[in-house]
């Protein structure tokens, strides 16, 4: 009889954070089925912020999880526990007490000493600074990329072009920040080239639309003339499930659009590189990075 372990995903993360963890566990399933153990995901997507409970696999490839479980379940409950099934947690990614995580590996009692390297050797490489060496669209759904494709065609995205990525902090504009870099900015995207702008503040694109440059592209996503564009994080539209799930799909757009740039211009106000340009660190997309701690930040990337 196979050893049995388990991945739990608890799905209460921004969809930057969630793209990681899936990437780290399929490759620690991935790894762990060589080993011969027979493999469980349970999935708790009853929080997210996304779209309805158990549509996951609207968004995501579901082919590309069935190479590595024998058996994917939904479940309601978050078990932030040490022991499941009776199996031992080992391995968590998160900071929620207690053992709080948004990612877990449980396998049978002893066995950690056997697999420990392994785990660690495939999550490092998804941590945030270091180099990705994988297909940066496979778990997407393939529906979905082919819609990406047609979309990103029909806003004239069909030619090489760079893109400007302003990211604040949750549920807040920063304008101020905005305001003080207005002259370069502006330099950054008045070029003889289409320019990409995407921002989690919708008065940011306002800002940028305001100056009326032809080469500029943005994305209209339903809901945030009125909600902004802090994309669900007040869980404003679940009573409405096809405007979240057309959010949704624009969250992803703006994911693979940024890294089918040239040259992503990234200013941050978190002092740390953004899951949300996941896709781009796998793709190699060049970045330059412009934050409040600036000279850091491209420090600690050069040393990776």
């Amino acid at each position: 009889m196979k050893e049995r372990a388990i991945i739990q995903h608890n799905f209460l993360t921004g969809m930057g954070d969630c793209v990681q963890c899936i990437y780290e566990y399929l490759d620690t399933a991935a790894e762990l089925k060589k080993m011969g153990y027979e493999l469980t995901l349970k999935i708790n997507d009853s929080k997210n912020m996304y779209f309805d409970k158990n549509k996951f696999f609207d968004f995501f490839n579901e082919n590309e999880f069935k190479r590595y479980f024998d058996f994917i379940e939904f479940t309601d409950e978050f078990n932030h526990v040490m022991c499941l099934d009776g199996l031992d947690q080992i391995y968590h990614d998160g900071n929620v007490s207690p053992y709080g995580y948004i990612w877990a590996l449980f396998v049978p009692l002893g066995h950690y000493p056997e697999i420990k390297d392994s785990i660690v050797s495939y999550i490092k490489k998804y941590r945030y600074l270091s180099t990705i060496e994988t297909d940066n669209k496979r778990i997407i759904n393939l529906n979905l990329i082919n819609r990406y494709k047609e979309h990103k065609n029909k806003i004239g995205l069909d030619a090489p072009y760079n893109s400007l990525y302003y990211r604040t902090h949750d549920l807040e504009d920063n304008v101020e920040t905005y305001q003080t870099y207005d002259e370069e900015i502006t330099k950054l995207i008045s070029i003889d080239k289409k320019v990409f702008v995407c921002s989690n503040s919708y008065k940011f694109k306002k800002y940028v639309e305001s100056k009326n440059l032809d080469n500029v592209v943005l994305n209209n996503i339903p809901g945030e003339e009125t909600n902004g564009n802090q994309i669900n994080l007040d869980y404003s539209f679940f009573d409405n499930m096809d405007v979240l799930h057309i959010r949704t799909e624009f969250v992803i757009y703006e994911m693979l659009t940024l890294s089918d740039s040239d040259v992503i211009d990234f200013y941050t106000l978190w002092n740390r590189i953004s899951n949300f340009i996941f896709f781009a660190r796998i793709n190699k997309t060049k970045m330059n990075f412009k934050t409040l701690d600036y000279e850091k930040m491209k420090k600690e990337y050069s040393e990776h």
